[in-house]
């Protein structure tokens, strides 16, 4: 209503501008013709007559020059409107597949949450084959396997972060696999290492450290 209503207040302000502008040509003719006006009783019939009809025709041009000028101007009125209504539909067509098709930046993001979820269900069923889960305490969790005579070096079998770490930690536990806490190595691996692969060189010796503090664990148990 509110659009209506401003959409009438323009139309009534252009044609009050339109009998404004046709007004002040006449008027702009006439004051221009004060003395031609007066000397229209003077002379004779035939001159009188000359008189006001190039008084009449010097109006009738003037008036149509300015209706020329609003006939510009209601074209330029109608083409901006036009334009206005064609933005406003292709606006309201690509709202209307946005919600048919659901915002891409969501849809991109449901996505990848389940690609998450598929993620993190492989991983934690690799966790029982883990040899360590190397944790900070809550925020990162590690898992590697090493065997010796079988790997080079330790493998990421899984890793995660604030609640998947606890999974990961709480898997481990089930299945009797170590949870050693290093706050720092636990931090390093997760940026840095990749589930599948090999800790990166740099790592080795810390992870070694835990790995030999695992084989000792087991020896007292043994």
């Amino acid at each position: 209503q509110r659009i209506l209503s401003l959409a009438g207040v323009a139309r009534g302000f252009w044609a009050l501008a339109r009998v404004i502008l046709i007004s002040a040509v006449v008027w702009w003719v006439l004051r221009g013709a004060d003395g031609q006006i007066a000397s229209l009783p003077d002379g004779t019939l035939g001159q009188s007559v000359s008189r006001a009809w190039d008084l009449a025709s010097r109006l009738i041009v003037a008036v149509a020059g300015s209706l020329v000028v609003i006939g510009v101007g209601d074209y330029g009125v109608q083409w901006f409107r036009h334009e206005k209504s064609l933005m406003m539909t292709k606006q309201e067509l690509k709202e209307e597949q946005k919600d048919e098709e659901g915002d891409p930046l969501l849809r991109n993001m449901r996505r990848q949450r389940a690609r998450d979820i598929v993620t993190q269900r492989r991983m934690i069923t690799e966790v029982p084959k883990a040899t360590v889960v190397i944790m900070n305490p809550t925020h990162f969790a590690v898992a590697l396997r090493y065997e010796r005579g079988v790997t080079s070096a330790p493998v990421v079998v899984a890793k995660g972060r604030d609640s998947f770490a606890l999974q990961i930690a709480t898997k481990a536990r089930r299945h009797g696999i170590p949870v050693i806490e290093r706050k720092p190595l636990a931090r390093a691996l997760f940026k840095a290492a990749k589930v599948g692969q090999e800790i990166p060189q740099g790592l080795y010796f810390a992870v070694s450290e835990v790995l030999a503090y695992v084989y000792r664990l087991r020896g007292n148990a043994a």
